[in-house]
């Protein structure tokens, strides 16, 4: 794993009013881009144009602007202590409109920083590892996995020693030292 994964994650979170989630949009571009092997400005999208030319920065604002109504059943809960099962189509709702702008990994970056208790974040790789489509619904899936791993003491104790104030980024930590790319 990159160090900087590691070094540069709280100056994320100070780049930004996360807790606002139609706020500070550009800076969060910055903040999440920045961890992210291609830049805004280079990534492509389908018919093989820059995301920077489909999308503008309003698009981004727009999409959580969208999304606020639906995030605020979800601004204090846990990953831990949500019940996917029951709120898999609510979170689904959430994700959608950040997911259509941004794609599946910025965005979920997006909501990470959002909401760090609740959302993990996720890369292709890990997506691909365990064959989980690119979607809101493959996210939930993602999300009820990765849950059930922290459900297991020595995968929480391992979390704990990486990032003690948050089991999520810890348990994130710990599956990024692992994944196999």
């Amino acid at each position: 794993m990159n160090p900087w994964y590691a070094f540069t994650y709280e100056a994320i979170i100070d780049l930004a009013n996360w807790q606002t989630l139609d706020a500070d949009v550009a800076k969060k571009m910055v903040g999440i881009y920045s961890w992210m092997p291609q830049t805004i400005m280079k990534l492509r999208m389908p018919q093989n144009r820059f995301m920077c030319d489909v999308h503008s920065l309003q698009d981004v604002t727009l999409a959580a602007t969208q999304t606020v109504p639906n995030m605020e059943p979800l601004n204090n809960t846990t990953l831990q202590e949500f019940d996917l099962d029951e709120g898999a189509e609510q979170i689904q709702i959430v994700l959608a409109p950040l997911f259509g702008v941004l794609g599946s990994v910025a965005a979920s970056k997006y909501f990470h920083f959002s909401r760090p208790h609740l959302f993990p974040m996720w890369d292709a790789t890990l997506r691909n590892e365990a064959h989980l489509e690119n979607s809101p619904a493959g996210f939930v899936q993602y999300m009820q996995l990765f849950k059930q791993e922290l459900l297991v003491e020595e995968n929480a104790n391992a979390a704990a020693q990486r990032y003690p104030n948050n089991l999520i980024r810890g348990w994130d930590i710990v599956r990024m030292e692992n994944r196999n790319a």
